[in-house]
């Protein structure tokens, strides 16, 4: 027999129970409603609103005991419902003077989380270097995140954090955005340039700059493919569409099998020893010994195009 829930915190008692198998992350805020509700009897705006999502996202569950999640929505709080304030709700990315980082604070969103540890990770193997730093880090006691003052780690809060929460910039940092906005910025990213026919890199920095410090810029397949391992990009004008240039000037590529004797040519004038393709590692010189078996081969698997990792 069902139970007619006549308010919400009768159905979060029955979300605890066995009858809704619930996730790590969602049994946790379930708990904590239960809580509050019981306790202080009383919880926020943005907590019941993630709550008529959630039941939602467990309909099939509820339908399965005999409940339309639609009409739990429906049903009243017992306990007060406070509007949210803008600052539990919003990304706040600002400048905290007394440990020298910059900081954001967020809702807690697991989307976001997932996208923002991907995003923020890099890795550019340069020689012997790899940069594989977390740009910003979560200081748990503090529930915020942190990063030392650069210019990747705020590209990174500011291309990211707008996609999921409205973002709100203070002090220091506000300052900051609002000169780089009204600035029209061509290259926002590190980008071989020739002007006047003078070769630079726009938007460096000065891990580049001291990269770049022994070599001598041009529109050369060598030079742009050490570029490319350098994580710069290339004007496209300066390739003109080339494909020679164009399979130098990227750090990953996409070639066409048909092509294959091309790519082997130039892997080879560039000096390349190893080739990652797919899931196997080739050494060039034995590719370029055995072309027609490797062009069978990858016919008879009828991959016409694959990415290879230089």
């Amino acid at each position: 027999m069902n139970i007619d829930f006549t308010t919400k915190e009768q159905v979060i008692f029955f979300m605890m129970t066995t009858s809704i198998s619930l996730s790590h992350y969602d049994y946790k805020f379930i708990s904590n409603m239960q809580s509050l509700t019981h306790d202080k009897k009383q919880i926020t705006s943005g907590q019941a609103e993630l709550f008529d999502k959630l039941l939602h996202k467990y309909r099939k569950q509820f339908a399965t005991n005999g409940y339309d999640s639609t009409n739990l929505v429906e049903i009243p709080w017992k306990c007060i419902v406070v509007e949210s304030l803008p600052k539990y709700t919003n990304a706040n990315v600002d400048w905290d003077d007394s440990v020298g980082k910059m900081t954001i604070r967020v809702p807690f969103k697991k989307e976001f989380i997932s996208k923002f540890r991907k995003e923020m990770t890099t890795y550019f193997p340069v020689d012997d270097y790899t940069d594989n730093t977390q740009q910003w880090t979560w200081i748990s006691e503090r529930k915020r995140y942190e990063a030392e003052p650069s210019t990747h780690a705020l590209k990174l809060a500011y291309d990211i954090l707008p996609n999921y929460f409205t973002t709100v910039y203070h002090n220091e940092v506000k300052d900051v955005i609002k000169t780089l906005e009204q600035t029209n910025v061509e290259y926002k990213d590190p980008t071989l340039v020739c002007i006047d026919g003078e070769y630079s890199v726009v938007s460096s920095n000065k891990v580049l700059d001291e990269l770049l410090a022994d070599v001598t810029l041009s529109n050369t397949p060598e030079c742009l493919y050490q570029i490319s391992q350098f994580g710069i990009n290339v004007d496209k004008p300066i390739t003109q569409g080339n494909p020679e240039l164009e399979f130098a000037a990227n750090y990953i590529v996409e070639c066409d099998i048909d092509k294959i004797n091309d790519w082997c040519n130039w892997l080879v004038k560039l000096g390349v020893t190893d080739l990652a393709l797919e899931e196997e590692l080739l050494r060039i010189d034995h590719i370029t010994q055995n072309l027609s078996h490797l062009r069978w081969g990858y016919l008879e698997s009828a991959e016409k195009h694959f990415k290879s990792i230089i």
